[in-house]
């Protein structure tokens, strides 16, 4: 079952008790309106969560229960929702969802307009057990263990100049934008398996995500691979921040050309 959920298949989900709808958003924003019953969950506080238990913690007291649905959207191309997404399935939650479009895009819908509230959503505080899934982790011993081993990639997703300026070793620059589609959260499946297959990483690989710090954008590209049915994709949650604060090596590109400049 696809980790994507349209706005039409939402409509039937809306209002189920073990269905929770996670704004990831900004608090001020959802206060100045978001869909009826949705939680606010906003991405900062997931960043703020350092552990397991802080994460767990946090999205029980949000009332989100291991039975759940949990269905996460945002207004800034899935950078917030990918993250708070990711952050559940880690913890071990097994049914999470993102809205294949933005917040502005989905009230455009007379259906979504029509339900805009001003109101916080009430709740009990939800069960949530801890089951870490340790596959879709990359930690700083398992991204130097790919640079030693080459047994896998790396994949730098932040804007092309950052990664001529430094990157880790060996990664390759993929910016997130690549990913993201015009009216939907992403480009078509088969358009993102190209462009990793153009740069020889197949759907078997070992690859890793990563970005400037919180691991937003290298979130929404970790879900963006799997779409294309990419199996073996962890994200780097300290990502290219934890490199630096600890002087790892670091690689530049000089004298950089026009194509090197670019946007892919």
């Amino acid at each position: 079952m696809s980790f994507l959920i349209s706005p039409e298949e939402l409509k039937g989900l809306i209002g189920k008790d073990d269905v929770k709808l996670v704004d990831a958003r900004r608090r001020e924003d959802y206060l100045q309106g978001h869909i009826n019953q949705a939680i606010s969950i906003p991405i900062h506080d997931v960043i703020r969560a350092l552990d397991a238990e802080s994460l767990r913690k946090l999205f029980s007291s949000k009332g989100i229960s291991q039975e759940d649905t949990v269905v996460v959207y945002d207004d800034e191309k899935g950078v917030y929702a990918g993250r708070v997404a990711w952050s559940l399935e880690y913890i071990g939650h097994k049914k999470v969802k993102l809205l294949d479009l933005s917040y502005s895009d989905l009230i455009k819908h007379e259906y979504y307009n029509n339900k805009i509230s001003k109101e916080e959503e009430k709740f009990k505080e939800g069960k949530l057990d801890i089951n870490l899934n340790e596959s879709i982790l990359a930690n700083l011993e398992f991204v130097k263990g790919l640079i030693e081993s080459r047994d896998g990639f790396i994949i730098d997703v932040r804007e092309r100049l950052n990664y001529l300026e430094a990157h880790i070793p060996t990664a390759q620059t993929m910016p997130w934008k690549v990913f993201i589609g015009d009216k939907k959260l992403f480009k078509d499946a088969d358009r993102i398996k190209r462009l990793l297959f153009n740069r020889g990483i197949m759907q078997d690989s070992n690859i890793v995500t990563y970005c400037g710090g919180a691991g937003t954008l290298s979130g929404i590209s970790f879900y963006a691979l799997r779409l294309a049915g990419f199996s073996k994709v962890r994200l780097y949650v300290r990502s290219f921040l934890e490199w630096k604060e600890l002087n790892l090596p670091v690689e530049v590109v000089k004298d950089a050309n026009y194509w090197d400049l670019s946007a892919y």
